[in-house]
């Protein structure tokens, strides 16, 4: 998915919409917590990146709008 951002910043839609795709599959096979990383809230905000790159949106002038892994809370 990093790929796909990287894509988006130098103006590859094509590129950034296939690679965010693909992570997201790899993702799907895992649950919404996974390896101490909270899978699922990932998730929406790679979808809401893909609905951005497929609307052809200029990349994000912040950090803040990009997606983010984040650490699970522990159990």
């Amino acid at each position: 998915m990093s790929v796909g951002l990287y894509h988006w910043r130098n103006g590859n839609a094509g590129g950034a919409a296939t690679m965010l795709e693909r992570g997201m599959k790899r993702l799907s096979r895992y649950p919404a917590t996974y390896g101490g990383f909270d899978l699922g809230a990932l998730r929406p905000e790679v979808e809401e990146a893909l609905r951005r790159v497929r609307g052809s949106e200029a990349f994000p002038e912040t950090a803040e709008a990009l997606p983010k892994y984040r650490l699970s809370d522990p159990v």
